[in-house]
């Protein structure tokens, strides 16, 4: 039984994408906590493209998030996410949520 937590951070920039990618999105880095997550799966091509050309108006912007579960960072030691997948922009929330 796998278990899908969801919960909603904030999102403190971008990254480009690589490949097949460049010129879009490749992940929103989120602040979890004390540490920064990319989250770059679950977003669709079109949607990559949506928000790299709207980036600037994007951070501070409450991405919310599902995960697996959270984890260790193996280089920081700090809490992380595991598995993160985007859900959606929250522009109705303004509060992050940790589970």
């Amino acid at each position: 039984h796998l278990s899908i937590r969801r919960q909603r951070q904030m999102c403190i920039r971008d990254r480009e994408g690589t490949g097949r990618l460049q010129g879009m999105l490749g992940a929103f880095i989120v602040k979890f906590k004390d540490n920064i997550v990319k989250v770059g799966s679950g977003i669709l091509d079109e949607q990559r493209r949506q928000f790299w050309d709207s980036r600037e108006e994007l951070f501070g912007s409450l991405c919310e998030v599902k995960y697996k579960e959270i984890s260790k960072d193996k280089k920081t030691g700090l809490e992380s996410l595991q598995f993160p997948i985007f859900v959606r922009l929250r522009k109705d929330k303004t509060n992050i949520s940790y589970g």
